[in-house]
């Protein structure tokens, strides 16, 4: 974004007609109505307020633009001795521009665009933006009465940068709302052996351990196959528009502690073949345990 200032009253004018509204128009030029010097003018000084602009706190894209012509008694002129108009931007009475592009030494009978643009360094000194000025010297166009001409302008402007264009924001802090989901992580068993699961045996039968499939821990929770030394990085958290993504890494160790588990956690996968304990009857159980010494006899 850029913004566009324009004249908004006269500083100095010693030229024969006009001011700044003449060449206040805006956006839309209209080169109807114009200031102009005496034919023949020496030094003369046409000097205008720019509107204040916003200071963009950044030394580029300082542009000055105008149109510009030569007149013979107010009236547009070609021909004739040349005559020398210079532009400048001023902010009070220190020069701020100086470099080149901005002074014409030719006559032209038909309005001619022409801008100049600071450079960072001449930016730089602008340090108050509410008093920036434009100022125009005629001098030259000498000769006899019937070559005599004087310098014409129609119409100008100053752009600079938006005002914030330049300016460091630091954010506060960062709130999430409800409705932004929690991160999520992988945990897995640190040895694959270390878990199994066992189908309760009738007495006098062997317990079978069954193979199982890969962990799954809880809901919206990634399902992995664990591996020892396998690094796992689950997907990015996304948290909300223009929060930068968190990604966690977890290595798969071995681990001697006994991994615990929990009736509805499924677990790793593992094979084994397990014998239970002594079965145990409680002393209420009397026929069942004659039944049992007369089949040990």
């Amino acid at each position: 974004m850029a913004q566009n200032v324009y004249p908004t009253s006269d500083v100095t004018n010693e030229w024969a007609s006009g001011g700044f509204a003449d060449i206040d128009e805006g956006a839309t030029p209209n080169d109807s109505d114009f200031a102009y010097s005496i034919d023949k003018p020496t030094d003369d000084i046409f000097e205008v307020h720019l509107g204040d602009p916003g200071d963009p706190a950044i030394g580029t894209g300082h542009i000055i633009r105008y149109h510009w012509a030569t007149v013979d008694g107010g009236v547009l002129s070609g021909d004739g001795t040349a005559v020398t108009q210079t532009y400048n931007l001023y902010q009070g009475t220190t020069l701020i521009s100086t470099g080149t592009g901005n002074t014409h030494t030719t006559n032209n009978a038909t309005w001619q665009t022409a801008s100049f643009t600071l450079s960072t360094a001449e930016a730089d000194n602008i340090t108050d933006y509410t008093d920036l000025r434009l100022r125009v010297v005629a001098s030259g166009g000498g000769g006899s009465p019937a070559d005599r001409r004087g310098a014409a302008v129609s119409w100008a402007e100053l752009e600079t940068p938006d005002a914030s264009s330049g300016q460091t924001v630091t954010p506060g802090p960062v709130t999430f709302s409800s409705s932004v989901p929690a991160p999520t992580e992988i945990h897995l068993v640190t040895d694959v052996v270390a878990a199994i699961v066992l189908v309760t045996a009738v007495a006098g039968t062997t317990a079978v351990i069954h193979d199982v499939d890969p962990v799954t821990f809880a809901t919206n929770v990634p399902v992995a196959t664990p591996s020892l030394g396998t690094t796992l990085k689950p997907p990015p958290v996304t948290f909300a528009s223009g929060v930068p993504a968190v990604t966690e890494t977890h290595v798969i160790t071995r681990n001697a502690t006994p991994v615990g588990l929990v009736s509805s956690v499924p677990v790793a996968r593992a094979s084994a073949i397990v014998t239970p304990g002594p079965v145990t009857f409680s002393s209420t159980n009397i026929l069942g345990l004659w039944c049992l010494m007369y089949l040990q006899q």
